[in-house]
């Protein structure tokens, strides 16, 4: 059984709030309206209140409103106001119910308080309908109450609309934790809707977990997603275009197969191409959010990873457990006083490369990057390194330029992306992007 805090908006009339408070018998009613029909409503409530059948008194409280018709001001009052003292009333327990009646009031009134309610916890609507005559008078005892049940017919829409733009700004987490949070505030309320949302908090979710690099969990998520393809269909129907709901299936194809060839039959990890575009891509995804310190380091360790990649699949060397043998003269002599355990920087492993007269090292002493002055030095200057400079935006594109091009060296014998010699790669690489092509992330639109 609820214990109720009715908050209502009120006009003059208490013809439907009367039916109201019999209805549900309030423990604590609080009062939205100005100050001209609080006296008037007020007089014409104690008189109808000794007609009433209520077994109790309750408390009332009133919220008085400067300019009725001011919906940012009266949006500005519930908040202050109205809110807190929901919050307080649902703190006894999840038996405290707030019933949020919107019969009464100026147009202003109602849309405020609808739509400050929307991330509420423990609350319905309801609101009294009435027959008139000749579209004027109210016909007295005609009063019925309309209940709506669950907020999630509502609000779900306005929910998932704010998470798809949280999601396309590359916001993962923030639309999966939106989608997350109103599920929890309605998880009382029965509604059809609920696998729908349920499923999309799960999509979320999996770009959450792969933007993060928990790449194990995510590909866990890709096959439950699998099974529940015509949820996401239904959930996102309204508000992204029909190309995206047909190709939705392919496009969870595509990643699950990414996943397969990033992750091995031993449910590891594995340096590959396809990890290093992902890293790249991540980088890309960080430089969209003016996140320039944090996509340097990602790139960083993208080149690191090239060199990992290059001398352990060609030269059987494993840069974090090298064997002196393996090392030139140059190298041999800086790790001669620890020979059990040698580990290779990024420089050192392309300086082995290029000795091997490896394409990939080659490539980067052309490139010029083992120079001081190359764009790979930026990353020594970043706060997140060694320095206290905030990379910018052309800091971040200096280095995606020679990383593209080493990337594409590396990539020559296993084809990933189609990246010819003739076009801009940064250009290819966009485009991969709007097509929403694993690595890179869809645009929900």
């Amino acid at each position: 059984m609820y214990n109720y805090q009715l908050i209502i908006t009120v006009g003059t009339s208490p013809e439907p709030i009367k039916k109201s408070i019999e209805q549900i018998k309030p423990k604590k009613i609080i009062f939205i309206a100005s100050k001209k029909s609080e006296d008037i409503f007020l007089e014409n409530l104690n008189k109808e209140e000794s007609k009433m059948n209520i077994e109790q008194r309750y408390n009332r409280q009133w919220i008085t409103l400067e300019d009725f018709h001011n919906i940012q001001k009266i949006t500005e009052k519930i908040i202050q106001e109205v809110k807190i003292e929901h919050n307080n009333w649902i703190k006894h327990g999840e038996n405290y119910l707030s019933v949020l009646d919107f019969t009464g009031g100026t147009k202003a009134m109602v849309a405020a308080l609808t739509l400050c309610a929307y991330n509420w916890k423990q609350y319905e609507f309801r609101y009294t309908s009435v027959k008139t005559e000749q579209k004027v008078s109210v016909i007295p005892g005609t009063e019925k109450i309309i209940k709506v049940d669950n907020p999630l017919e509502i609000y779900g829409y306005q929910v998932i609309e704010e998470a798809i733009l949280l999601f396309n700004s590359y916001s993962y987490s923030e639309a999966h934790e939106k989608i997350l949070n109103f599920i929890e505030n309605n998880k009382n309320n029965p509604d059809k809707k609920k696998s729908e949302l349920f499923v999309i908090k799960e999509y979320f979710d999996f770009f959450k977990k792969w933007d993060n690099f928990n790449h194990k969990d995510a590909q866990k998520k890709i096959g439950h997603l699998e099974g529940k393809l015509n949820d996401l269909k239904a959930g996102f129907r309204p508000f992204i275009n029909s190309e995206f709901k047909k190709n939705i299936e392919g496009n969870i194809k595509d990643f699950s197969d990414y996943f397969n060839k990033m992750i091995n039959n031993k449910n590891e990890v594995k340096n590959s191409p396809y990890l290093i575009a992902d890293l790249i891509a991540n980088a890309y995804r960080k430089s969209k959010q003016g996140k320039y310190d944090d996509a340097i380091a990602r790139l960083y360790r993208s080149f690191e990873a090239m060199a990992q990649y290059q001398l352990l699949e060609k030269y059987q060397i494993d840069t974090s457990k090298v064997d002196d043998e393996q090392l030139i003269p140059e190298l041999k002599k800086k790790y001669e006083k620890n020979k059990k355990d040698i580990k290779l920087g990024l420089q050192e492993s392309f300086l082995l490369l290029k000795d091997k007269k490896d394409v990939l090292g080659e490539y980067f002493y052309e490139l010029k990057l083992h120079t001081e002055i190359s764009p790979l030095s930026l990353r020594n200057k970043s706060i997140l390194a060694h320095g206290f400079e905030s990379m910018k935006e052309k800091n971040f594109n200096q280095l995606l330029d020679v990383n593209l091009k080493l990337f594409k060296h590396l990539q020559k014998e296993k084809k990933i992306f189609n990246m010819s010699d003739n076009k801009d790669l940064k250009e290819e690489f966009k485009k991969l992007e709007e097509e929403g092509k694993a690595p890179f992330f869809p645009k929900l639109n």
